[in-house]
C-alpha cells in the first residue's frame, strides 16, 4: 500500500484545516476573494485572530493572496479541500 496514495501529504492539509474557524473560513470563501476585514468581520474574530489562521492555510498553499493596493484579498488556492469539507459534512451531520 505504501507509495499508492500521498497519505503524508493528506496528513498535513487535514492538520492545516482541522480547527472550526479554518473550515469556516474555507466554506465562506467558496468561488470568491474576500478581504481580511471582511472574514473577519463574517466570523466574529478578531482581526489578529483571523490573520493568524489565513497565514497558517495560506503558508500550506491551501489559500491564495491577491494584493490589490493596500487591500489583500484571500481565496482557496487548493479546490481539493472542498471534496474533504463534503467527506466532513456527510460524516458529522
Amino acid at each position: 500500500m505504501k507509495g499508492e496514495y500521498p497519505f503524508a501529504q493528506a496528513a498535513e492539509v487535514m492538520k492545516v484545516i482541522a480547527h472550526p474557524i479554518r473550515l469556516s473560513i474555507i466554506a465562506l470563501l467558496e468561488d470568491k476573494k474576500l478581504k481580511v476585514g471582511d472574514i473577519q468581520a463574517v466570523m466574529g474574530t478578531k482581526q489578529a485572530v483571523t490573520s493568524q489562521h489565513l497565514n497558517a492555510m495560506a503558508a500550506k498553499g491551501i489559500l491564495g493572496r491577491e494584493k490589490n493596493g493596500n487591500e489583500v484579498f484571500y481565496y482557496v488556492e487548493r479546490k481539493e479541500v472542498y471534496k474533504l469539507l463534503s467527506c466532513i459534512k456527510g460524516c458529522c451531520a
